[in-house]
């Protein structure tokens, strides 16, 4: 909870000096809907195409506002997270907040590499990234750090 909030109170703290949103791994995030500095700008939410199926009929569910919600589906696996968001309406030329929490222990060295390039290249005038990450050797049992394996547990 102490992280949601730190993220949402950076979000709203850069909403303003920014054109677009990216949420990478977007998920069940439910920013777009909840936090009212997001009203009016374009927020690309990009994850597997099923998640954002499921995601979709929940957000139909309860009648959820999606006007400026963008939804593009992407498996960082093997799609093109450039390409998708191009294609989706990304404006390349607007200052842009790229949120990615919780997701990078999901993917592959190189998967996360890829997209760190296409962020810094999409990025061209300028803005901010937020994203948390894990030390690899925690969840390979190589590292360990105080509550590291009940961390790794619950997650």
């Amino acid at each position: 909870m102490a992280r949601t909030r730190l993220i949402d109170d950076l979000i709203n703290a850069t909403a303003p000096e920014v054109g677009q949103i990216v949420i990478l791994g977007a998920g069940f995030d439910t920013r777009a809907h909840r936090l009212r500095s997001l009203a009016g700008l374009p927020i690309f939410e990009v994850d597997h195409p099923a998640t954002q199926a499921t995601k979709g009929s929940v957000v139909d569910h309860f009648g959820l506002t999606t006007s400026n919600v963008i939804y593009v589906p992407v498996d960082f696996e093997g799609d093109s997270l450039n390409y998708q968001l191009e294609a989706a309406g990304f404006d390349r030329g607007a200052r842009t907040l790229v949120v990615w929490e919780g997701v990078t222990n999901y993917l592959s060295a190189e998967a996360v590499a890829e997209t760190l390039l296409t962020i810094r290249r999409l990025a061209a005038q300028g803005g901010t990234l937020i994203f948390t990450y894990l030390y690899a050797g925690v969840l390979d049992g190589s590292a360990s750090f105080p509550e590291a394996a009940r961390w790794v547990r619950n997650v």
